[in-house]
């Protein structure tokens, strides 16, 4: 996921409706943090407010592993939150610190289905994909991909970015970081692991 293209997905969200608002909002909790569309499903408005002031955000990992850890943004991330500041300011006035950040407009207290965020933000993706010169293969792993490149650019530290994304192997992350030889991403593993 590049900057270019994430601008192309916000810009094609534009419009004043609460379904626009919630949509740029989801890709950009995306973009910034990377993680997959379900685990958008029980943030918190507080969690939001979180992530602008603190530069952190306590996640609820679908998968196997830690169950609750941070996710923190990268130099990009940070980018991101404050282009977005609008967006934000117009949900802590609509919702309550301890309110769901994605509902529908008829349930504001419940949290809104994976069928319906993911059908939202898919519909987006493949929208700008099909405008794309190239017509690359957007999908919401993209954002995650993303993440990971980013955190490797501003960390160089695979361990943290294993703990930050919430693998439990080692390998696993070190497939996502495509800018190291595979010699290299093996000495790495091997340098962590003490051998």
């Amino acid at each position: 996921m590049t900057r270019e293209i994430y601008k192309e997905l916000i810009e094609a969200t534009q419009g004043p409706t609460y379904i626009h608002v919630r949509t740029r909002i989801a890709i950009s909790i995306l973009a910034v943090i990377g993680i997959r569309i379900n685990e958008l499903l029980p943030l918190k408005v507080n969690q939001l407010q979180t992530l602008i002031k603190e530069n952190w955000i306590a996640i609820d990992r679908s998968k196997r592993g830690p169950s609750n850890h941070k996710a923190f943004l990268t130099k990009e991330g940070k980018k991101i939150i404050q282009d977005r500041q609008k967006d934000f300011e117009l949900i802590f006035l609509m919702k309550e610190p301890y309110s769901y950040l994605f509902t529908s407009e008829i349930q504001p207290n419940k949290p809104l289905s994976r069928v319906v965020i993911t059908k939202d933000i898919n519909k987006v993706m493949r929208q700008v994909s099909n405008q794309l010169p190239d017509k690359p293969n957007i999908t919401s792993h993209s954002f995650r991909i993303g993440y990971i490149t980013q955190l490797w650019k501003d960390t160089k530290d695979i361990e943290f970015i294993k703990q930050t994304i919430g693998h439990q192997k080692l390998d696993t992350t070190s497939a996502y970081v495509n800018q190291l030889s595979d010699q290299e991403r093996q000495k790495r593993i091997d340098h962590i692991r003490g051998a």
